[in-house]
């Protein structure tokens, strides 16, 4: 299957802003922003490959119907990247549930409503579909004061697992990229106070390649995994040997 419109969510910028990029080389995009600004400049920048819906995946009232919005719009959609996250750092004291629920709209919520409903209308059309949703190695490794994040990413990818065995007699494909540290706004600044240089190369010394990921390799794993005709419930790893740990010798 070669994906024809494909809603993107999180395109405002790093990684989400790349696959929505990549992919409009291939097909049309619909990218999902939180400011005008933002989707005007990704749609010139995508030249005349990328429209753009706003909302606000935090925000249940303005994310209500999007998909329903987008097609309206557009027209039919058959696949879906969510890119979009939100990773804020708290001690274990200090977390509560609002903090929790916070992580779990946008990590979590936000994508599980965009499955449902586009699972709901590409089985209604006997249409083949394709889903991809950006995890992270937080999930089996977490840090401290990852918490929130680390379990909505955890419920994201259980979510990815059930989905593939609901919809695979349907022909669509649930798919899930596990990252790494990648070098992207939200990274950068998701410590306030810390020296920022000193912090990415203490986390780019994590990883056995020596180096934090750059937005375009994980946008191009998640662009093959989107068309990748074989793959469903599969949790695919792209963290330069974080996982292995750092890199070490006899």
């Amino acid at each position: 299957m070669r994906v024809l419109r494909t809603l993107v969510t999180g395109a405002s910028r790093g990684i989400g802003r790349a696959i929505a990029l990549g992919l409009s080389r291939l097909g049309e995009v619909i990218a999902v922003v939180r400011r005008e600004e933002q989707g005007r400049e990704l749609a010139a920048e995508g030249k005349g490959c990328i429209q753009w819906i706003q909302a606000d995946l935090a925000d249940r009232k303005s994310r209500e119907g999007l998909l329903r919005r987008a097609e309206e719009l557009f027209g039919p959609i058959d696949s879906l990247v969510h890119a979009a996250g939100v990773a804020k750092h708290l001690g274990l004291n200090a977390t509560d549930s609002a903090f929790l629920l916070e992580h779990m709209e946008v990590n979590f919520f936000s994508g599980f409503e965009l499955a449902r409903d586009l699972g709901r209308v590409l089985v209604e059309r006997r249409q083949a579909g394709s889903m991809v949703f950006l995890s992270s190695t937080l999930v089996v490794r977490p840090a401290s004061g990852t918490l929130a994040y680390a379990v909505s990413k955890g419920a994201l990818e259980v979510m990815v697992r059930a989905l593939a065995v609901e919809l695979a007699p349907h022909g669509i494909r649930v798919n899930a990229l596990r990252l790494g540290a990648f070098d992207t706004e939200m990274l950068r600044r998701n410590r306030e106070g810390d020296d920022e240089e000193e912090r990415l190369q203490r986390l780019a010394a994590m990883h056995l390649l020596g180096r934090l990921g750059e937005a375009e390799e994980a946008a191009q794993l998640a662009i093959h995994l989107l068309n990748a005709g074989f793959a469903t419930g599969a949790i695919w790893t792209l963290d330069g040997g974080l996982l292995l740990g750092p890199p070490g010798g006899l």
